[in-house]
């Protein structure tokens, strides 16, 4: 056992107990991104500084042990100004979405921003985004959108020393470094929502639960439940009216999609080609989808020009999806033909601005609201215009 000083109060504490913890028998809490009790210690985030009497430099509170005769200051002016300096940085490219976020209300980056941020901001620059990532299925429980990310690795801990598998990795680097798949492998083991509940921030949700209603504990204790009356006599069921065929896995598009989403774009490719080899079976609307993910699937392996060819036949055959007409434009932006892109975002971004007539286009919103791709769509036109400029 070690006897030290945190904030003027002492605490005995088993020997190799960090600061953390240490603090956490007074009652005293420091906030804490990247650290888990029951994961590998890292010192990420940096929010943790506490500062050591007789140390010139403040220091990480997970990753310091506790010492014999140690006194700490956990609230001293130097620590305060840290912590809102580490709250500014992880802030500087986190999106405003709390409103549209399924962290919301139970965030530690809300709550540590009003404790510990500043109410101003040194940001004049655009912020960093990753176009493709917002709303990804990393697995078939997992949504992935990193641009919410604060790069605490939590994620990436758990599928390495919890579940075993190295599912997820830290990919580039620096500011363009981002979490993703090993190998463009889809996250799926037994333990893969516990990445999504051990997520600071709202990088990683469970899609079985995104956009349900959470259900605050009450206070007050609950009053005795009272005697319910027996429940009538069953009558005799009638026999299940007939229902239209569901969509299911079967169905071309929303297979073709759970492909696209994965990464498996060769496979959308095969899957696209084997639809329209009986088009017959397919209606002209189901077959515009296909052309639409197929040349989203050829753009993301390179082949811009089989990306347009099949990007013009969904415009044709979907005039009112946006999705069409924004890839179209993303595949003729990179040809080089700037005004046609141009023609093409501003249709995308008028599509957006009304209600969703298409089926396509609300799948791959995926329950997000249109303005947040139309902010997107009128970055791009704002790109198209700058280059046709010059």
């Amino acid at each position: 056992m070690v006897t030290l000083t945190i904030d003027g109060c002492q605490v005995r504490v088993s020997e190799g107990t960090n600061l953390v913890e240490a603090a956490k028998n007074l009652g005293i809490e420091i906030p804490t991104y990247c650290y888990h009790p029951g994961l590998t210690v890292v010192g990420q985030c940096r929010i943790c500084f506490v500062e050591i009497e007789g140390m010139p430099r403040l220091v990480t509170a997970c990753s310091t042990p506790a010492q014999e005769n140690m006194v700490v200051l956990t609230d001293s002016d130097r620590v305060r100004e840290a912590r809102a300096a580490i709250m500014e940085f992880l802030l500087e490219n986190h999106p405003l979405d709390c409103p549209v976020c399924d962290q919301a209300g139970e965030c530690g980056l809300q709550d540590y921003s009003v404790e510990h941020g500043l109410d101003t901001t040194h940001m004049i620059d655009e912020r960093r985004t990753y176009p493709g990532y917002e709303r990804r299925l990393i697995g078939p429980h997992v949504v992935q959108n990193q641009n919410r990310c604060i790069h605490c690795t939590r994620c990436i801990r758990v599928t390495t020393e919890i579940s075993e598998t190295a599912d997820l990795t830290m990919k580039s680097r620096g500011n363009h470094s981002f979490i993703d798949t090993f190998d463009g492998q889809p996250l799926d083991n037994p333990w893969s929502a516990c990445v999504a509940d051990v997520c600071p921030v709202g990088a990683l949700t469970v899609k079985d639960f995104r956009f349900r209603a959470r259900e605050a504990p009450s206070p007050h204790p609950s009053p005795e439940p009272r005697a319910l009356p027996p429940p009538p006599p069953v009558p005799t069921p009638l026999p299940p009216p007939e229902e239209p065929e569901a969509r299911t896995q079967e169905d071309p598009v929303l297979s073709c999609f759970t492909h696209c989403q994965k990464g498996d774009f060769d496979r959308v490719i095969a899957c696209c080609a084997r639809a329209h080899e009986d088009p017959a079976r397919i209606e002209a609307e189901e077959e515009g989808a296909l052309f639409a993910i197929e040349g989203i699937a050829q753009m993301a392996i390179g082949r811009v020009d089989e990306a347009l060819q099949a990007l013009e036949r969904a415009t044709c055959l979907l005039p009112c999806s946006w999705v069409a007409h924004f890839h179209r434009g993303q595949a003729l932006y990179e040809t080089g033909k700037v005004a046609p892109a141009l023609v093409a975002f501003e249709r995308a971004l008028r599509i957006l601005r009304r209600p969703m007539d298409v089926p396509l286009d609300d799948l791959f919103l995926g329950g997000f609201p249109p303005g947040q791709m139309a902010r997107v769509c009128q970055a791009r036109i704002d790109l198209c215009r700058r280059a046709h400029s010059h």
